[in-house]
């Protein structure tokens, strides 16, 4: 649910606030991290599993934050009052440097945000979802490769190319290869072998994929992580997006290009099942 009017949903550096400063870097060039993460039935999911991404992220970035355990601390505690909450935690450099330079922005700022858990993923997780190809193509860069750094624009744009007569779209690289979908990760299956995009020049690397790859792995199942043409969805027998507010989304229908579509019967509720208990083992 959405947190109360009368309660601080904005914090940063751990006080109540709705400001950062024209100056912060993150406004200025997109310069920092974030990571979201939900909270379910008085539990926060994967909190260690988020920490470790932004820890990741401030390395590439060169950013030197390391108050790692006020920022868990804070977390929980701005988040005690919610049972069901979406929880944003975002780092930025913080202010300083001149032009594109980072010498003297020396004081990183984190921001953690409330946020209400989007309505439709439940439905989308029992009934399924249509996808369709995008016609954005993400840059390959392997220095950022994985990390969810704040200049997300390609998204912006590949959502903005989102239609209604499907849920979510297929962004691919420069090559055509298969990368993730607007807001998650994607796994699918070819016969009895399950399919994961190689993330190493571009796309994020999710807390989702990585705790799927995990389940894969303790189950004996292989996941294969390619460089893939988008060709190779034509012959799908299973499909499933994920991300850390929707651990699991079957693929119904995929539309590769405007004169038909293809129809997929995905079956993944033993799947689903299997993360909901991976979920509870690490509550």
């Amino acid at each position: 649910m959405l947190p109360a009017t009368d309660k601080p949903s904005q914090f940063v550096n751990g006080k109540p606030s709705e400001h950062l400063p024209i100056s912060d870097r993150a406004t200025a060039y997109g310069d920092g991290c974030f990571t979201t993460i939900a909270k379910a039935s008085g539990v926060i999911q994967l909190l260690e599993a988020h920490i470790g991404r932004l820890q990741k992220g401030c390395v590439t970035l060169k950013i030197d934050f390391y108050d790692w355990d006020m920022l868990r601390q804070q977390v929980v505690d701005v988040s005690a009052a919610e049972a069901d909450v979406v929880i944003k935690v975002l780092i930025s450099r913080g202010s300083g440097g001149r032009g594109y330079s980072t010498v003297g922005a020396d004081n990183p700022v984190s921001v953690i945000s409330l946020h209400p858990f989007p309505k439709h993923y439940g439905r989308w997780a029992s009934e399924g979802i249509s996808i369709s190809l995008n016609s954005v193509r993400l840059s390959k860069q392997p220095l950022l490769n994985g990390v969810k750094h704040l200049n997300r624009l390609e998204q912006v744009l590949a959502k903005n190319h989102v239609n209604d007569s499907v849920q979510e779209q297929i962004i691919c690289d420069t090559d055509d290869m298969i990368v993730e979908v607007s807001s998650a990760n994607i796994f699918w299956k070819l016969g009895k072998q399950w399919f994961t995009p190689d993330l190493s020049f571009s796309g994020v690397e999710g807390v989702m994929r990585n705790q799927w790859l995990a389940i894969f792995e303790q189950c004996g199942m292989k996941v294969n992580i390619v460089r893939a043409h988008y060709s190779v969805l034509n012959y799908v027998t299973d499909m499933f997006i994920c991300n850390s507010l929707m651990p699991a989304v079957p693929v119904n229908k995929l539309c590769l290009n405007s004169k038909e579509s293809i129809s997929i019967a995905s079956d993944i509720a033993l799947l689903q099942q299997m993360m909901t208990k991976s979920l509870e083992a690490n509550a």
